[in-house]
């Protein structure tokens, strides 16, 4: 689920609303009723870096805009940009484009041309699902998306994020001119996914105690801990980019038969959850190469290794939250993709 980490609204100031910190400097800009208004080549809303703005793994950005007549379509005009993250601009046609940076890659994603208009209010969006999936809305209206991402946005860099301008200010060229209104962006927050997964009412407590008393005697802190846990999570959307690849149908099959395994832990449906987890699993099979599986299985037995606590006590941690209704008989599995495979 996402997380808001940032929210301005500069009809009041460049205060953020999300209680992360992340305020606004603004410079050379106007203040009107309802906006900023951006008027000369130094313009810029800037935000420093902060802790909240690392570990992004998939982002939503929002602005709200108002292009001046006066700004004609005969340049660029920068909207947001994270330092070595992400950006969103219009360019001089018109369209409005959209960039990821992650630490394999990075691409552009841009839409047809002649969808913004002067002397109206717009609200463009991007978002990226931190795995291949970039897309691109206008007034809630998806206008551009592509599938050739490779893996998690990068943290933001050491310049921060800029609004109305390149996020290095010396940079003049494509500072926006007309209204920002507000601004928000979302990164993913697994601990959100965790938290409406657990039931307050059903876990073991006895259990839960002796489990941390033990990581507590192996010298273990809820950092490493959470490093762990970020380091798991990575490995599986790793896994999810490297099947999907830039296959639009791909994409679409994982994320149908992932949310059909989601619903189905959530409702301690066995059946369903092993047939989609089969499913899953063959068409993990049809996409990678032997050299990538390969690869995979040994980052797995890695990863395995370097546990905090044996594979056997790590099933006794889902037992003590109540996770393990869905428990996956390797059997079972095996004869579920057999089945899906004829």
């Amino acid at each position: 689920m996402n997380k808001l980490i940032i929210h301005h609204c500069y009809s009041r100031s460049s205060f953020d609303l999300s209680d992360n910190r992340n305020h606004g400097l603004p410079l050379y800009v106007k203040q009107q009723p309802e906006a900023f208004f951006f008027d000369k080549p130094e313009s810029i809303v800037q935000i420093d870096p902060n802790p909240s703005l690392k570990d992004l793994w998939s982002i939503r950005v929002l602005v709200s805009f108002n292009l001046s007549p006066e700004g004609a379509f005969n340049r660029t005009y920068n909207l947001i940009q994270g330092d070595h993250c992400f950006g969103m601009w219009i360019e001089s046609d018109g369209s409005l484009s959209g960039n990821i940076f992650t630490d394999r890659n990075h691409w552009v994603v841009r839409s047809e041309p002649g969808l913004i208009t002067t002397d109206n209010w717009h609200t463009a969006e991007l978002l990226y699902d931190g795995i291949n999936t970039s897309e691109l809305y206008l007034d809630g209206v998806k206008v551009a998306e592509t599938y050739n991402g490779e893996g998690q946005v990068s943290s933001i860099g050491s310049r921060g994020i800029a609004i109305g301008h390149e996020a290095d200010k010396l940079v003049n060229d494509w500072t926006f001119k007309g209204l920002i209104s507000e601004i928000k962006l979302f990164k993913y927050d697994p601990y959100k996914d965790i938290n409406g997964l657990l039931n307050s009412s059903c876990k073991d407590s006895k259990a839960i105690d002796i489990i941390v008393q033990k990581l507590r005697k192996d010298k273990e802190t809820p950092e490493s801990v959470e490093a762990k846990g970020r380091e798991i999570l990575q490995f599986g959307l790793d896994i999810m980019s490297q099947v999907r690849g830039n296959d639009a149908e791909v994409t679409k099959q994982q994320r149908q038969y992932s949310f059909e395994a989601f619903t189905a832990f959530l409702r301690g449906d066995q059946a369903t959850y092993t047939s989609a987890q089969a499913r899953l699993a063959l068409l993990a099979m049809q996409n990678l190469s032997t050299h990538q599986i390969e690869e995979i299985k040994r980052e797995r037995d890695n990863l395995i290794k370097s546990m905090p606590l044996p594979f056997d006590e790590l099933q006794g941690v889902l037992s003590a939250f109540c996770l393990n209704k869905t428990t996956i008989d390797p059997n079972a599995l095996v004869d579920e993709i057999h089945r899906l495979s004829r």
